[in-house]
């Protein structure tokens, strides 16, 4: 299992209004979990919730304080659902305590036909393979996860526009 994975599982059945969740050393930073890491829980709160309908659209993540090591208790509730959209809370709560460390407000929704855009090109790079690794490792255990090569140059946009 990947640790991202062990770190946003929540024990408890889907559909119960509050679930349990634990902190990760590898994705713990100077004063707490790995911001990311806390919000990809709450959005697996959702994800998981069988009443949950399509995919997620928006995320607003709060933390309003410190989480602590240790568990957690994620709360979910679906506040408003219509035939497009959905409205999910999630609050994380430490030490049976009554005061949320994370609120994030989620909304999915169903994805309909809709218009089209052209994404932009990135520019011409050699294959990452053949970039030399960043060598540097930081003490924060969560950097480890990634892997970073750096490309140098100059940015030379296309003067050719994008067929519309």
């Amino acid at each position: 299992m990947h640790p991202l994975d062990e770190a946003t599982a929540l024990a408890g059945a889907a559909t119960e209004p509050v679930r349990r969740g634990r902190t990760h050393d590898a994705y713990w930073t100077f004063i707490g979990p790995f911001g990311g890491a806390s919000a990809a829980t709450a959005l697996r709160a959702v994800l998981e919730h069988p009443r949950r309908q399509g995919d997620p659209l928006a995320a607003t993540v709060n933390f309003c304080a410190p989480i602590e090591r240790g568990e957690f208790a994620v709360h979910v509730r679906l506040v408003r659902a219509n035939r497009s959209s959905q409205h999910w809370q999630v609050e994380f709560r430490q030490d049976d305590a009554d005061d949320a460390v994370l609120t994030a407000s989620i909304v999915t929704a169903a994805r309909r036909e809709s218009w089209q855009h052209q994404p932009a090109q990135p520019p011409p790079l050699p294959p990452p393979a053949t970039m030399a690794p960043f060598a540097e490792r930081n003490a924060l255990s969560w950097i480890a996860q990634y892997g970073f090569r750096f490309a140098e140059g100059v940015f030379e946009p296309s003067e050719q526009p994008f067929d519309p």
